[in-house]
């Protein structure tokens, strides 16, 4: 639905009508896809509720604080990105290559800056985020 963002009234009602269900149905991995894809296709704050399920469904699963941390960080939200990315880095993958770049992101966020530029939201549009439950580390 959010590949759809060429037809941004559609995207926007499917967008809309995605996030308030993501509430109430499905479980966590439900709300994380909802999360990942709402984020990068440009509707970060339409999608931060389906983010806080994610998150309140796998609170030490990495894999949704990551996804939240960037929703927030789209938003405006730079303290909450903050707080999902030190999450992230301190007790995340053990892939080095994610560990780098949230850090890089973390870095700039502290900073006052915002390290999401057109280039980098293309590449993660790219990453699907696995969500089982094994996935935590």
């Amino acid at each position: 639905m959010f590949r759809l963002a060429g037809n941004r009234p559609e995207a926007f009602r499917l967008a809309s009508q995605a996030a308030g269900r993501a509430r109430w149905v499905g479980g966590g991995a439900h709300a994380h896809l909802i999360c990942w894809e709402g984020a990068i296709a440009g509707f970060a704050a339409m999608v931060i509720p389906a983010c806080d399920k994610a998150v309140s469904a796998a609170p030490d699963n990495w894999r949704m604080r990551d996804s939240r941390g960037l929703a927030r960080a789209l938003s405006g939200d730079r303290e909450g990105a903050v707080e999902d990315f030190r999450f992230v880095v301190g007790q995340g993958p053990r892939d080095p290559g994610i560990v780098e770049t949230r850090s890089i992101w973390l870095g700039a966020l502290q900073a006052g800056k915002d390290p999401f530029d057109e280039a980098t939201l293309g590449t993660l549009s790219t990453w699907v985020p696995r969500q089982g439950a094994a996935e935590s580390r």
